[in-house]
């Protein structure tokens, strides 16, 4: 497993992305044609351990019967039985828990599960649905970002997708007739009214995650923790702030590109970039998006459940820079690295890392997986 996913996803990962841009045309791309190379074979193990990674899968609702059989090499069920997702009666499926319409379609399973929620006295959509975690402690907040990695990956997909397709359609507008100032007034105009855009494919996330999180800080800290109108209004301004993060730097990107490149190769420059966007930044935003909303969550929830305050805690693995700052603790509101601070790193004569902004908890710098924890009275 080591080796599939720290020396062969190394090379696969950017081949399949070379793959995309070589063999896809924008068209099929945008579409969500993509090239993949099948590493299950490698992963497989032996039958216990295929068991239960598939019972896991299941439970979780990440797979259908189908799916498992399929990597097995089994046919499908017949009459489409084994597309139906099923979930247990302590769990709900990620799309019906983040407000889609749910998966399974048929009536005889919507009345299944109608008389399940009857039965727990939940029928409405608004109290969130858990994601079944069997680890303790910190390592269920780290459970849950994997658990939900897949959903910040999708809905900042989306995010991204509607940006490039209108900023490509607007640069051939206006860029092919040399008004590059058409070009910068549309783009002040486009982002004045993506908040709108990216409350609508995100908050929803940040609001199951967050609130399983502040389930999991429950359980960490042994305190009730009830979800407040306080807990609601910091998922609120951590919405509002995300979206303006996001704008500018999509809207700063592309006034540069703007102002620092020559009118001939200005459509071709903005093309470049709406391709980058479209390979790595929805890896970007959710690996710093489900340790920051984690992070910044559980600090909040703990806060509510009474902490004095916090400490750092390295991950398995961490880097020079993180190796300082464990153990290190702070009170309520104190962070743990100040504004315009030279981070030093541990072991590498003198090396430093700058810090802009000051940071409240993990993540320290872009990749950290780091974490906070509460010191309870």
């Amino acid at each position: 497993i080591d080796f599939v996913v720290y020396c062969l996803m190394s090379w696969i990962v950017p081949l399949e992305k070379s793959m995309d841009r070589s063999f896809l045309t924008p068209q099929a791309r945008a579409q969500g044609y993509h090239f993949k190379f099948n590493v299950m074979a490698l992963l497989r193990g032996d039958m216990k351990s295929r068991a239960m990674f598939y019972r896991i899968m299941r439970n979780a609702g990440a797979m259908d019967a189908d799916q498992i059989r399929a990597l097995e090499e089994w046919a499908p069920l017949p009459d489409g039985t084994g597309k139906i997702i099923w979930h247990p009666q302590n769990m709900a499926n990620a799309k019906w828990m983040i407000g889609d319409k749910p998966v399974p379609e048929s009536k005889e399973v919507k009345a299944l599960i109608r008389e399940i929620m009857e039965e727990r006295g939940r029928l409405t959509r608004e109290v969130p649905g858990a994601i079944e975690i069997r680890s303790t402690g910190p390592a269920a907040r780290l459970a849950l970002r994997s658990s939900f990695y897949e959903l910040f990956f999708d809905a900042a997909t989306a995010v991204v997708k509607r940006q490039t397709a209108e900023v490509r359609k607007a640069a051939k507008r206006h860029l092919g007739s040399r008004s590059e100032e058409g070009f910068t007034t549309w783009l002040r105009d486009f982002y004045a009214d993506l908040p709108g855009f990216i409350k609508k494919k995100m908050l929803s996330v940040f609001l199951t995650y967050a609130k399983n999180v502040t389930s999991a800080t429950a359980s960490e800290v042994g305190k009730d923790i009830e979800w407040s109108a306080e807990m609601q209004e910091f998922v609120d301004k951590y919405m509002a702030r995300y979206s303006e993060r996001h704008i500018e730097s999509s809207l700063g990107q592309l006034l540069e590109i703007v102002r620092d490149t020559d009118p001939d190769e200005l459509a071709d420059a903005v093309d470049t970039r709406m391709e980058e966007w479209e390979e790595r930044r929805p890896k970007k935003e959710a690996d710093r998006e489900t340790v920051q909303l984690e992070e910044a969550t559980f600090l909040v929830a703990a806060t509510v459940a009474g902490a004095l305050g916090f400490y750092w805690e390295n991950d398995s693995d961490p880097c020079p820079f993180c190796k300082t700052l464990n153990g290190k603790k702070v009170g309520i509101g104190k962070p743990f690295i100040k504004a315009h601070t030279d981070l030093k790193a541990e072991g590498k004569g003198g090396q430093t890392m700058h810090i802009t902004g000051p940071r409240y908890h993990a993540p320290a710098h872009g990749g950290c997986q780091c974490r906070v924890r509460a010191r309870m009275g």
